[in-house]
């Protein structure tokens, strides 16, 4: 008896000890199914995000493009030719990368890496190029084209950009033969909010029918509110700094007589002559400022 219990110990420990083989045997094989799950559903969440990212940058990128081709519709004919030489450019890059974007359901994380530098690197180019764009819309300057311009135009222009606009519209729409009509900058620069939110009501209509709708008594000038037909050169130098410039724009546009709604106002350029008049004034007080105004258009 003594020496069958050994025995016994021993064909029990056999079953036991393969029992314990295959058990750990199972429990490595459950993290290895494990792992690979987990690297699928990694795979799959840094793809999503990757196409998440893109798109947000994709619709920035839209924007820019839709701010440019709204500038080349009311832009005068300097502008318009620059914007359509980069535009066209940022649109093909951008539907090339889309179709790219799109197609990346289809790379498995075998070949992800590659998918992915291809797609940085089209990303890198495109948004060069809308860089380039912006910046060259931006080198021009602003030319734009009120007789031809709707609220909604009107609207997307620069805070800084709308008042000049509406000088100029203000000009573009009196008599060019009424030598005796006015620029009243307080109360053209009171006008510029009301004419914004006409502007937010009624998108399509023409900026200068929604201008010439403001009320009269809005636009009533002032007995001291300078005629620039019949200004004096040191009359323009003695008005204020923040006038000068008013006086100027809603001159060139007085200029255009009410004439072709294709006549341009060039922001930039504008801005840039105020000083050139303002020396040219001062050097010689008694003529008249329309005569130094008229050479330049």
């Amino acid at each position: 008896m003594s020496h069958s219990i050994p025995l016994y110990l021993a064909l029990l420990t056999v079953p036991l000890g393969a029992a314990c083989a295959k058990n750990g045997a199972d429990a490595q094989a459950v993290p290895r199914s494990g792992t690979a799950e987990t690297a699928q559903s990694d795979f799959a969440r840094a793809r999503e995000d990757y196409r998440h990212e893109k798109q947000s940058g994709l619709d920035l990128v839209d924007k820019t493009i839709t701010d440019l081709e709204g500038k080349e519709k009311i832009a005068g004919a300097k502008a318009k030719t620059v914007l359509d030489g980069v535009i066209p450019a940022v649109q093909a890059q951008r539907a090339a990368f889309t179709g790219d974007l799109r197609a990346i359901d289809d790379a498995g994380a075998a070949e992800w890496d590659s998918t992915k530098a291809r797609l940085d690197k089209e990303w890198s180019e495109l948004k060069a190029a809308t860089d380039k764009a912006a910046s060259a819309a931006m080198t021009v300057g602003a030319a734009y084209k009120p007789g031809e311009m709707t609220c909604e135009d009107f609207v997307a222009l620069a805070d800084v950009e709308k008042p000049k606009v509406v000088y100029w519209a203000e000009g573009f729409n009196k008599n060019g033969k009424a030598l005796d009509s006015v620029v009243d900058v307080t109360e053209t620069d009171k006008t510029v909010p009301f004419i914004v939110s006409d502007c937010m009501k009624s998108p399509k209509e023409p900026l200068i029918k929604a201008i010439q709708r403001q009320p009269a008594a809005a636009m009533k000038p002032v007995a001291t509110a300078p005629k620039p037909a019949k200004m004096r050169c040191d009359e323009f130098v003695a008005l204020e700094d923040v006038a000068r410039p008013k006086v100027v724009y809603w001159a060139e546009g007085f200029n255009k007589d009410g004439g072709a709604t294709e006549s341009v106002v060039d922001i930039a350029e504008t801005d840039r002559l105020v000083p050139v008049l303002v020396q040219e004034c001062t050097d010689e007080p008694k003529l008249t400022f329309w005569q130094k105004l008229k050479k330049y258009f």
